[in-house]
């Protein structure tokens, strides 16, 4: 099923390539957009990397290159890559800087012979990557580091469990958590959340954190979801596996429940309805705008939220629904199999997820680090004026983040995301949402 799938990828990409060199060699143009975005894609794939020589040439010629592909600018402040350049003699690394359509480009130039050494790699693209055997496993490499497998969060040994070996390994890392109004807790006189609570708990503070005045909702306990980030965290919580071994969708029980918890909220004017079917652009962000008392959305945004000047906030893990569940968010450093310089790349990896690299990477994008003793110095802990202080919650976090749906297509989540979030508009019944997401699944697998 997922290799028809992977052959599929493989043929639309190869077409592109052969619509963009028909072109170039007078072809016929149909001026389609699918025919512009294959050449656009594939002409900025090329200008992306330089020639051997020229990479030479800009190294002075008496150091080894390494290329790694980004999506994410450097930081300069805490520049990892010129940090690494200085502490070399024999290696220099460049960056092949890609910062839209990523995954897209990478896959044009992985099928052009054109990839870096090192691919900073989607978690969606990363089993289809090991699959067609683009990256070469680490594990040789790890026996000779410093770098143990045994001091990687879980969530790391899962992973390599499920795949058979360490193709990949997270760079940095962000969970999902609740973000809360302490202005709002403490007007309503609610306790503010425990790190070790329970979805009653949760409800129960969303209830009373909601105020409602003749027909209009003025405070609502709960933000609604923005994208499908946050659903398939809640619905591993209340049991569902989500992804099997293989990488297939996998819904059941706990995500009837957790869709009929939520719907409920809605129902009731706790939770805010979707704006959006999609609940991914176009929602209005009511917890910042002071309209909602909590949202469950990313780590990440405590880096935005630092800029809020109206109001007191914090953060708690997400509740549990009976069993933890948190989705991982990162990239994974792998090396291709293409490299020229195989030992050179594990070099830059091993310096990257050595302390000095960590901590530049922690500092720079205020993520977690994989590693357990590096993510207890808490570089990326980075408090703002009105918050948060839980920094305790981030260790809660790290013990239960999980790569799960994630793995998925990414088209796919986002489709069922927005199944979910029709669920809780009245647009789908719970049972229509599961059976299509089923079809949405079985279609790609097929």
């Amino acid at each position: 099923m997922r290799k028809k799938f992977k052959l599929i990828v493989s043929m639309l990409v190869a077409l592109s390539l052969i619509m963009v060199i028909l072109t170039g060699c007078g072809g016929s143009q149909d001026g389609t957009g699918e025919t512009q975005r294959a050449q656009e894609t594939l002409e900025s794939a090329d200008t992306l990397e330089s020639t051997d020589s020229e990479k030479s040439e800009a190294s002075g010629g008496d150091r080894i290159v390494v290329t790694m592909s980004m999506w994410d600018a450097i930081n300069e402040e805490y520049n990892f890559v010129k940090a690494f350049n200085e502490s070399q003699d024999e290696i220099e690394l460049q960056i092949v800087a890609i910062p839209d359509s990523y995954s897209e480009k990478i896959n044009a130039m992985i099928v052009s012979n054109t990839a870096p050494d090192i691919i900073l790699a989607w978690e969606c693209d990363i089993l289809r990557f090991i699959e067609d055997g683009v990256v070469i496993p680490l594990d040789d490499y790890m026996q000779s580091s410093p770098l143990s497998e045994d001091e990687l969060v879980p969530a790391v040994k899962s992973f390599t469990d499920m795949t058979g070996g360490a193709y990949g390994l997270p760079w940095c890392y962000a969970g999902e958590c609740i973000f809360y109004n302490k202005d709002m807790f403490d007007v309503a006189k609610v306790p503010y959340p425990a790190n070790d609570w329970t979805i009653e708990d949760f409800e129960n503070a969303a209830e009373s954190l909601t105020i409602v005045e003749g027909n209009e909702v003025v405070q609502y306990g709960l933000a609604e979801f923005e994208g499908a980030n946050p659903w398939y965290s809640f619905i591993g919580s209340f049991g569902d596996e989500i992804v099997d071994s293989e990488g297939n969708l996998q819904l059941g029980d706990g995500t009837r429940e957790a869709l009929s918890f939520f719907k409920d909220l809605t129902d009731r004017n706790v939770m805010s309805k979707p704006t959006v079917a999609s609940g991914s652009s176009g929602t209005a962000d009511i917890f910042a705008a002071g309209k909602a008392a909590m949202r469950a959305t990313g780590t990440w945004n405590a880096s935005v939220y630092r800029d809020i000047d109206s109001f007191n906030w914090d953060i708690a893990p997400l509740p549990s629904a009976g069993q933890p569940y948190n989705s991982m968010h990162t990239g994974l450093f792998t090396i291709t199999k293409n490299s020229k310089n195989p030992d050179a790349a594990w070099k830059v990896i091993d310096y990257l997820l050595g302390d000095e690299g960590q901590e530049l990477i922690g500092k720079a994008y205020s993520n977690m680090s994989a590693r357990v003793s590096v993510n207890e110095k808490g570089y990326f802990k980075a408090a703002g004026e009105k918050g948060p202080s839980n920094m305790d919650a981030y260790d809660t976090i790290s013990s239960t983040v999980k790569i799960g749906y994630v793995l998925l297509n990414s088209g796919l989540a986002n489709d069922v995301g927005q199944k979910f979030n029709a669920v809780m508009s009245g647009q789908l019944t719970i049972d229509e949402c599961m059976e299509q997401s089923k079809q949405l699944s079985d279609e790609l697998n097929s």
